[in-house]
């Protein structure tokens, strides 16, 4: 919501400096690129980091996505591709049911009280392995928007 308000105003603005300044929008265009305002509001890929620790040689659920509306219901489908394999053991991609974890500032944190069907990522390691690995994932959503995601892997 806060960023919709963002991108908004930033469209306000925009407008504003083209009709103050009608011979001078590309003059206009390099501001906002030079001052980060244009890239921040059109954004729609989101770049996440993310730390798991998991027993060897055992099938753990690392990291998870979701989309729920307000009112908890699906927001839409998700696809999950592996952009990097873990060196040192696999991945497996599962729909699934589990508890989200929104913010308590969030709409949506009333929906963490309840199973939802969501999109798991499961690690497994070699089985003499300990130490560890790491795997890139992006997740797009029906949005428009994605999540790339690097998850490091602490194994033991």
């Amino acid at each position: 919501m806060k960023e919709e308000t963002n991108m908004q105003a930033r469209s306000i603005l925009w407008a504003a400096f083209a009709v103050i300044f009608p011979g001078r929008w590309l003059c206009c265009a390099a501001a906002f690129a030079f001052f980060g305002w244009a890239s921040a509001a059109h954004a729609q890929t989101k770049i996440q980091n993310g730390e798991r620790t998991v027993l060897g040689d055992t099938r753990t659920s690392a990291w998870t996505y979701y989309h729920l509306t307000p009112d908890c219901n699906q927001g839409g489908p998700i696809t999950v591709r592996v952009l990097k394999q873990p060196s040192q053991g696999t991945l497996e991609i599962a729909r699934d049911r589990g508890f989200t974890n929104y913010a308590p500032d969030n709409i949506k944190a009333k929906c963490n009280a309840q199973e939802v069907e969501l999109t798991r990522i499961w690690y497994k390691s070699n089985a003499d392995f300990k130490g560890r690995d790491q795997a890139q994932l992006e997740a797009f959503f029906s949005t428009g928007t994605s999540i790339k995601t690097t998850l490091q892997i602490t194994v033991k």
